[in-house]
């Protein structure tokens, strides 16, 4: 129990976990939800947190599977129309299994996404991180659409999905003091459909901040 708890104040007081990490990883270990998938970024100020989080989990006996390291970058200035970059660091996935059943599982979902089932492989995935299966059938439809009977594709990006993206990047735009700078968003399009080649529509200027 000890040793659950100093898992959960590591969740809890992690730097290199992003709040939404936070939460994935805090209603995993309530067993809120059955299996789930975090992000790890380590710098100079963590950079004993990978070793930690590992060790955690292999005293609770808890299966889990990490990614290579992969760099991460942070905006150092921006100068005129040019943004310069830093990189800050390295992140490492952690996928994290309830059980042998679901880590066999997610290795199925990799293998049908390998060979282009995305339906299927959708459908594995929304089961393998708990969606309710109210959801689940629409979470499959608007993620994969293999044709346009059900939708027509743009109309997928709704006004509340366009209101959320449109406040993020106003905060972006504060947060780097760039709001008199052009911005715009394009809405790109990829219909795959079997029997047909896949298409492809660019909508430039979708839509306006």
């Amino acid at each position: 129990m000890k040793i659950l708890t100093n898992l959960i104040r590591f969740a809890e007081k992690s730097k290199g976990l992003q709040t939404k990490d936070k939460i994935k990883l805090l209603l995993f270990l309530k067993k809120v939800k059955p299996n789930t998938e975090i992000l790890l970024k380590v710098g100079p100020k963590n950079l004993g947190e990978k070793y930690l989080l590992e060790k955690l989990l292999k005293q609770n006996k808890v299966l889990f599977s990490v990614s290579n390291p992969k760099s991460y970058e942070e905006v150092k200035k921006i100068k005129g129309d040019k943004v310069m970059w830093e990189i800050k660091g390295t992140y490492y996935s952690y996928d994290i299994f309830r059980s042998k059943k679901d880590k066999e599982k997610f290795r199925h979902y990799l293998d049908l996404l390998d060979k282009g089932k995305y339906n299927q492989g959708d459908k594995i995935a929304g089961e393998h991180y708990g969606y309710p299966k109210c959801c689940l059938t629409r979470f499959v439809k608007e993620k994969s659409t293999t044709s346009e009977d059900y939708v027509k594709t743009e109309d997928v990006v709704t006004l509340p999905k366009r209101q959320r993206m449109l406040k993020t990047a106003k905060h972006f735009l504060s947060e780097y003091k760039i709001e008199n700078k052009p911005c715009r968003f394009d809405i790109v399009v990829v219909t795959l459909n079997v029997d047909k080649d896949e298409m492809i529509r660019h909508h430039k200027h979708a839509f306006k901040p």
